[in-house]
């Protein structure tokens, strides 16, 4: 210990007697150079830097030697055994602290901020996967809150996500949200697709307009994927049946109309004399052995399909499933995914089906269905047949023969030679005799068994499996026989009436302003009901055989140019119409208010009281408070629209005999808050658009209106009071109409205050052809845009009941 001592006492005198005695350069350098154990190259060129005194020599590590006494004790103090556990719980509180000050951070610095520099990336802070893998979570709590939506919805990349496995998990989870139908994937691809009543549905097409679907109706043929319409099955007895039914459809279903030859149409309504109405329906009733031939009576069991449209199948099924538990002897049951169904609509609609179905019989009942659909196929145009009648068909797989006879012509062929016209009046003859001696039992169809159903969807041809005979085949194109393996489908062709006569003022001598308007048949076809799981094969053979796809838009239009109402938006006193109308008016006014003042329309300005939508309990007289809300207004739900109960024709023809009489108080008393469906024909200019306001014009409108019947209208003035002209009602659903070349609207009118409509705008009824004297309300009134300041002259006339129904 003495010599050790000594050595180092040497060592740090000889370092700074070497720092004297060695000179001044690098003396002062010796200590460091020597406690480090190595001496540096720098230190070697130095004057005597290295070799002043003891100091400069390098110390020799010493083996073996005792540890110092201080040591000695230390390491004796030390325990010998260490259990984990007790050290960790004594210290847990410390590793704590260390982890939550790691993990929280609490200077100004972000993750991306305290990387060194080496590890920094352009654009950390927004983008997540350039920093480390350990470190992206806490990256990503720190900018959760200054995400977007869209990039906080952004799944993984898109490689992940069109694997074929992760792709069915996708559609799956996509269509659980909202509902798919079968043919989604296809109309997503050429369709503007929108959300409505809970399903993911085609608005429109994307490449061809109203006016291309217009021409097709006329030429071609539309083809529209209808299964958004669901189906409720009724079974039980068939007394029982037709009492539940009677006891919520207008009119009432007579016996005999029970034997399913023909499709009925309906108004389901809550039960009572002025139930609230839900919406129209369709009802096919099941023809059995017994009802081949005998007209639906007896006592036996029936069944009937009850077709409710998507906006109001909610409250429809919960109305019938009701009524059923109350009288506990009918079964419902809801087959909306059982069912699919598909409506053609034009004069080749016929031809589009011929070629695309291909109908097979094994026994005498579908040999006898098949001749019938043989005779009938041959004529041509649906609208010779019998209105909504009903054949059923045992067909294969459309797909095989699906492009074998090519797309059939845009206009109908007409015979050339006379034989050819010898036999297109032959099978017109056929035709006539078959339609006048209908044939028993050719509605009846296993299609109604739900064992059938579910044996055919699980029948259906892969993709894999047709495309391999068509290898097989040989030559592109040829027609596919059906293999006895392969599952026959059993479909119910249901006829579509169209139009039967104009307007009633366009057979008019006294108004040479207006045209006959759309011709008569327009819009008739037919619709395919098919069993569900075979959308698909049966639609891509309607679309190859040319049959045009169309969305929601061109069949509300078609239904505008047929002059008939549509559900819902012309059925203002349902619940659905009012939802629709809510969401429609939500709208729209946000797209009003996302504009700037200036460039938005000041409506208190010119005099539009409610733009978005039409306040109805106000038109017919009832006030409401200032705290009332639209649509929820309890005044709102008191109004009724005339229909088919009471004798509408009847009860019109008395509201004109008190208009004429102006009869005030006998219009009050007799309809109270009742509305009246109306058609709206501009007289000259303006298209009618919807929530357009239908006024009672003045006497000096009149006479401004027969100095010159095709005077475009008449200009708002702001000077005149608001009251000056009377509202009268409103427009429900309007566009231009092209088969009538002017502006055509469905709307609806006050019956209270069709008293004050001056006698000079009412028209008589017109005979119409060989019937009878047309019973119906036509007067001259002003339609106004709430967008314009133009009053345009219009006729309105009053629907008829059977306008409902179609």
């Amino acid at each position: 210990e003495a010599k050790r001592a000594r050595n180092e006492g040497g060592g740090k005198g000889g370092g700074g007697s070497g720092g004297k005695g060695g000179g001044k350069k690098g003396s002062g350098k010796a200590g460091p150079a020597q406690t480090s154990g190595k001496q540096s190259k720098k230190g070697k060129d130095r004057k005597g830097g290295g070799h002043a005194g003891g100091g400069g020599s390098r110390k020799r590590p010493q083996f073996g030697r005792p540890p110092a006494r201080a040591e000695r004790d230390s390491t004796a103090a030390m325990p010998r055994m260490l259990h984990p556990l007790e050290f960790a719980e004594a210290r847990a509180s410390e590793v704590k602290a260390m982890v939550d000050s790691l993990r929280s951070r609490t200077g100004t610095k972000r993750i991306h901020q305290m990387l060194p520099r080496h590890m920094r990336r352009r654009a950390m802070s927004y983008n997540i996967k350039r920093l480390p893998v350990r470190l992206r979570a806490a990256g990503l709590r720190e900018t959760a809150d200054t995400l977007s939506p869209t990039e906080k919805q952004r799944g993984k990349s898109r490689r992940h996500r069109r694997r074929l496995e992760n792709l069915r998990l996708l559609y799956e989870a996509r269509g659980a949200r909202v509902g798919w139908l079968e043919t989604h994937i296809w109309h997503a691809k050429r369709m503007h697709m929108v959300n409505k009543w809970g399903l993911r549905l085609a608005l429109s097409s994307c490449e061809k307009s109203v006016r291309a679907a217009h021409r097709a109706v006329n030429h071609a043929c539309l083809v529209h994927d209808a299964s958004h319409i669901g189906t409720i099955e009724l079974t039980g007895g068939r007394d029982a049946v037709l009492r539940l039914v009677n006891n919520i459809v207008s009119p009432a279903v007579h016996p005999d109309e029970t034997g399913g030859e023909v499709e009925l149409c309906r108004l389901l309504r809550h039960p009572g004399e002025d139930g609230p109405l839900v919406c129209p329906v369709t009802m096919l009733w099941r023809q059995g052995e017994r009802e081949a031939g005998s007209g639906g009576g007896g006592d036996g069991a029936a069944c009937v399909w009850v077709q409710v449209p998507a906006a109001a199948f909610a409250e429809a099924f919960e109305l019938v499933d009701y009524q059923a538990a109350a009288d506990n002897a009918v079964c419902v049951v809801d087959r909306r995914n059982e069912l699919l169904r598909f409506e053609l609509t034009g004069p080749r609609a016929t031809d589009v089906i011929r070629r695309v179905l291909a109908p097979e019989g094994s026994d005498e009942a579908t040999r006898r269905q098949r001749e019938v659909w043989e005779v009938i196929s041959a004529v041509g145009s649906a609208s010779s047949f019998r209105p909504r009648v009903v054949l059923s068909l045992l067909v294969s797989d459309p797909r095989l023969t699906a492009c074998a006879q090519g797309r059939p012509a845009q206009q109908p062929q007409h015979p050339r030679s006379a034989a050819e016209r010898a036999e297109q009046m032959a099978a017109q003859r056929r035709c006539v005799d078959v339609m006048a001696n209908w044939p028993p039992g050719v509605a009846r169809s296993t299609l109604w068994s739900p064992e059938v159903r579910a044996a055919a969807k699980k029948g259906v041809l892969p993709i894999a499996a047709l495309h391999e005979r068509r290898r097989l085949a040989g030559a592109p194109g040829a027609v596919l026989q059906p293999q006895p393996t392969d599952v026959r489908v059993p479909i119910l062709l249901v006829q579509r009436p169209g139009t039967t006569a104009p307007p009633s003022w366009a057979q008019s001598r006294r108004d040479k302003t207006h045209r006959r308007g759309c011709q008569s048949g327009y819009g008739n076809g037919w619709d395919l009901i098919v069993p569900a799981g075979w959308g698909m094969a049966f639609w891509l053979p309607l679309v190859y055989g040319g049959g045009r796809a169309i969305g929601l838009r061109e069949r509300c239009a078609l239904s505008l140019e047929k002059g008939v109402p549509s559900f819902p938006q012309d059925f203002p006193d349902t619940a659905s119409a009012k939802a629709d109308a809510a969401e429609a008016a939500a709208e729209a006014r946000r797209r009003h208010n996302r504009r700037p003042p200036k460039r938005r329309v000041n409506y208190e300005a010119i005099g539009i009281p409610t733009p978005f939508h039409t306040a109805w309990a106000e038109l017919v007289g009832l006030r409401c408070g200032d705290d009332c809300k639209w649509p929820s207004c309890a005044h709102e739900s008191a109004v009724r629209v005339l229909r088919l109960h009471g004798g509408l024709l009847d009860r019109i023809s008395t509201a004109r005999d008190m208009v004429r009489s102006k009869d005030k108080t006998g219009l009050a008393v007799a309809f109270g808050s009742s509305l009246m469906c109306v058609q709206v024909s501009v007289m000259s200019r303006g298209v009618p658009r919807p929530n357009a306001i239908l006024y009672i014009p003045t006497e000096d409108d009149l006479r401004c209106v027969s100095a010159c019947p095709t005077t475009p209208g008449i200009r708002y003035d702001r000077a005149q009071p608001a009251t000056a002209r009377k509202p009268i009602g409103a427009i429900t659903s309007g566009a231009f109409s092209l088969s009538r070349g002017h502006g055509f609207a469905i709307g609806c009118v006050s019956m209270g205050a069709l008293a004050d409509i001056p006698l000079g705008c009412i028209r008589d009824g017109v005979p119409l052809g060989d019937a009878p004297r047309y019973s119906g309300f036509e007067a001259t009134v002003l339609v106004r845009d709430v967008n314009s300041l133009q009053y345009r002259f219009a006729v309105v006339c009053a629907c008829t009941g059977s306008q409902f129904l179609d």
